[in-house]
């Protein structure tokens, strides 16, 4: 695993060193530049947060891009591993980078926030949150957003593999259409056994209720978290379902 990691990174570095210069580059120049103008404070501050959303994005696109290209790769396929390590790689490889944007992105907040003397900047609010609903609460919070990303990586994987089984461009309409009746599938099955998810306390595998019911200095005064362990269970049933027909089609189906 740790060499497949190392060839994904490897593969990737020059796009990552500079997308991390030119993220650094941009907010800097931005700062200087609303510093020196004397620009809004809280305008700027969206603009950069935009920016980084637009990085997390290009991240994920770099994700799957890399496991595209290690399908078929001849390369790859030399590491002496076997196909259940190839769609691990590439989501570990994107959980490192977004800890590193993660990190860049409090860095960021703190400096912004003593530059130009703006309080409620997310990490301030993030800090103030998850001191009102406690560690794990906020630890049950942080699972369902790392499941959520895993599920729909597993899912685009799938529609990726697919694609691959066939040549030409027949296999990329194949793999989108593949990856849109999956989901639209697996929303409606969920809707019917277990619909009491979908209320506006859902987020996900976790239901957030406020017990007091009152905002605090805009937070939350109090929160509970709880799972839907069924519903864990069955997005659990799915995942595994669907990365075993990942690794079929990989040793059957793809097409060196």
């Amino acid at each position: 695993m740790i060499n497949l990691l190392k060839y994904d990174f490897k593969r990737n570095a020059n796009l990552i060193l500079a997308g991390a210069a030119i993220l650094v580059l941009a907010q800097a120049a931005l700062m200087l530049a609303g510093w020196w103008r004397d620009w809004d404070g809280q305008i700027l501050y969206i603009g950069i947060m935009v920016i980084y959303v637009l990085f997390g994005f290009l991240a994920y696109l770099m994700m799957c891009q890399t496991y595209n290209g290690n399908i078929r790769s001849y390369s790859r396929r030399l590491l002496p591993l076997g196909s259940w390590y190839l769609p691990v790689s590439p989501f570990l490889l994107l959980v490192i980078c977004y800890l590193a944007l993660g990190a860049m992105f409090v860095l960021f907040d703190t400096l912004f926030s003593l530059i130009f003397d703006v309080k409620d900047t997310l990490f301030s609010m993030l800090r103030q949150f998850v001191g009102q609903i406690g560690f794990w609460d906020s630890a049950a919070m942080t699972f369902n957003f790392l499941w959520g990303l895993l599920f729909i990586t597993v899912a685009v994987f799938m529609a990726i593999t697919v694609a691959r089984t066939i040549d030409g461009k027949g296999g990329t309409f194949m793999g989108i259409a593949a990856f849109i009746a999956l989901l639209a599938l697996i929303v409606w099955i969920e809707s019917l056994l277990f619909p009491q998810t979908k209320d506006d306390s859902s987020w996900g595998i976790v239901s957030i209720e406020i017990t007091e019911g009152a905002i605090v200095s805009g937070a939350i005064s109090k929160a509970n978290t709880s799972f839907d362990w069924g519903l864990l269970l069955f997005e659990l049933a799915i995942v595994a379902a669907l990365y075993y027909a990942i690794l079929y089609m990989l040793d059957r189906k793809v097409k060196l």
